[in-house]
């Protein structure tokens, strides 16, 4: 059985071909039932933020399980292209894939090294992958070991220290067009946690004015109340981003929630006075076009790049700690895969000897009188334990991260004629 991570994130793709393949929470659901369906997948959990698309998956042919979610993939996202599914994805096994996780949960794999909203949605894939019943034992322990070491490496170390989250570059880059948001209008489009986040940074850091606008506004009101901003739905926009300094949208819809054109009319009616927008959503929400009305500076993810390497610099000591600690991470769980296999051919082989043992017992046991019965009762399990002794310990001892013990256990397993599928069927 083998673990399996295939995915691409913002250092394998472009920002537009990680559009591509985003799902949100309802697109997520309905996927992972159409890849476990028509993939060899035996569990499966589906991670989606704003910087990575990534499937986990066991399979008995991971090479089988990678090619039919690609092709499940592209029935579900046409526009992404084989091609470039193929040229921007990454597949990690076994160990390779169990560490890129730990990395993961972490923050050390993130766009801002060290956020920790990733652990939140980590999370959520995980219990969304429960809910649709496509987690069995081996995901169920990888996936809680994750997050519990994501929680343990922000305690231990300060690799989260400080203001570390892809909505604290929305305020760096803030900073750098205004030198103080005392007298500044700040419009925030969405209201989950990347929206939250942002808004209550801006708030600390004593922006004028906060509008919140969401699609639903009963939604928003919490934050606003919280807050103590303005709360709109979408019939504002306009009106909103008339009086806006800047602009961030962190929302989750699937289309483009402000157009070039809205900017356009906005813009004619402010006289063309600067205005910052920054693009946080997955995919993005704001029209590209937006950045070429006069007056505007549209950021989008792509264009963060300088902000994330300052902050992977200033971690650097710190992103060491995280790795050495992941690197162990994955020994322990890789361990407990171990065990788990040499564990299950153990009791398949055990099984299997009682069962041959006691039908010879029945055949023959009807030949001699009870008292001898008793005996050979007694003999035939003391036989059969002196037997299998040697063969449990030698089964237990198999390091099944070497290869030569790898060749090992599946000749053990030829040789007692126990089959992958055996094996899985004993944990039932």
């Amino acid at each position: 059985m083998s673990l399996v991570c295939l995915g691409m994130n913002h250092n394998s793709a472009p920002l537009k071909l990680l559009e591509c393949v985003s799902f949100n929470g309802n697109d997520m659901r309905e996927a992972l039932g159409d890849l476990r369906r028509k993939s060899a997948v035996k569990e499966l959990v589906g991670l989606s933020t704003c910087n990575r698309t990534e499937f986990y998956f066991v399979s008995n042919d991971a090479k089988a399980a990678q090619e039919g979610l690609m092709d499940r993939l592209l029935a579900l996202r046409p526009a992404a292209g084989r091609d470039a599914l193929r040229a921007h994805s990454y597949m990690h096994k076994n160990d390779k894939a169990a560490r890129h996780l730990f990395r993961v949960a972490a923050g050390v794999d993130s766009l801002m090294i060290g956020e920790a909203q990733i652990l939140g949605q980590l999370r959520r894939a995980y219990e969304l992958a429960v809910d649709e019943g496509c987690v069995g034992g081996m995901l169920n322990t990888l996936m809680m070991q994750a997050i519990s070491f994501g929680r343990r490496v922000r305690v231990e170390t300060a690799i989260g220290k400080g203001n570390v989250s892809v909505a604290s570059i929305a305020l760096k880059i803030v900073s750098e067009h205004a030198q103080s948001l005392e007298k500044k209008s700040l419009l925030i489009l969405g209201a989950g946690e990347t929206a939250q986040l942002a808004a209550r940074q801006f708030v600390k850091d004593g922006v004028g004015k906060l509008v919140v606008l969401n699609r639903t506004v009963a939604h928003a009101k919490a934050l606003g109340a919280e807050l103590g901003s303005e709360v709109v739905g979408v019939d504002s926009l306009d009106a909103a981003l008339r009086e806006a300094d800047f602009v961030v949208c962190a929302t989750a819809a699937p289309e483009y929630l402000v157009r070039a054109e809205a900017v356009r009319r906005a813009q004619e009616a402010r006289g063309a006075r600067p205005l910052i927008m920054i693009d946080l959503s997955m995919p993005r929400n704001l029209e590209p076009a937006c950045g070429e009305v006069e007056g505007v500076r549209l950021y989008a993810l792509e264009n963060l790049e300088e902000i994330a390497k300052e902050n992977k610099r200033q971690r650097r000591a710190e992103i060491a700690v995280v790795e050495r600690m992941a690197a162990r991470e994955t020994e322990t769980f890789m361990r407990w895969v171990q065990s788990v296999d040499t564990k299950r051919l153990i009791a398949v082989i055990r099984r299997r000897a009682q069962a041959l043992r006691e039908k010879q017992l029945k055949r023959h046991g009807r030949k001699v009188d009870a008292q001898e019965q008793e005996r050979i009762v007694k003999f035939s399990d003391s036989l059969l334990r002196s037997v299998l002794h040697d063969v449990t310990n030698n089964i237990r001892s198999l390091d099944l991260d070497s290869d030569a013990s790898l060749k090992e256990f599946e000749l053990i397993c030829r040789l007692f004629n126990v089959t992958r599928t055996d094996l899985e069927e004993e944990t039932r």
